[in-house]
């Protein structure tokens, strides 16, 4: 499994879905995306709200933005809060959840520009 994703460069942080290979991806991309394994998005599937739509032929699972942006919030409850699926259901709903994030989003962006503007610095500095 690969390392965590940079939640702060990721294409769905922006919402900016002209960044993704297209509208609606598999679970093996997703997967990818989220550096996490197919099972685990099986799991959160069956703990919490989270419903890809599915091919009814094949049974396919396919994940819409709606799902990309419930998987980021169970990514960051259960991977950087280390909640259980218990205390990720609680929290989902909660009404000041969509805020808290949102902040640390504003926070990351920030965290990026001030890493820009020490590098600019260091830049000039070395000359």
């Amino acid at each position: 499994m690969a390392d965590s994703p940079d939640l702060n460069r990721a294409p769905w942080r922006t919402h900016d879905w002209d960044k993704l290979p297209k509208p609606r991806l598999s679970i093996s991309e997703v997967a990818e995306l989220f550096s996490v394994e197919e099972y685990t998005l099986r799991y959160w599937e069956q703990e919490t709200k989270l419903s890809p739509k599915r091919f009814p032929t094949s049974g396919a699972r396919w994940y819409g933005k709606d799902d990309l942006l419930l998987i980021e919030k169970i990514y960051y409850l259960v991977e950087r809060k280390g909640l259980t699926m218990k205390g990720v259901n609680r929290v989902l709903e909660r009404p000041d959840l969509d805020a808290e994030l949102e902040i640390r989003d504003r926070l990351l962006s920030l965290r990026g520009k001030l890493t820009d503007l020490r590098d600019k610095l260091d830049a000039l500095m070395d000359k």
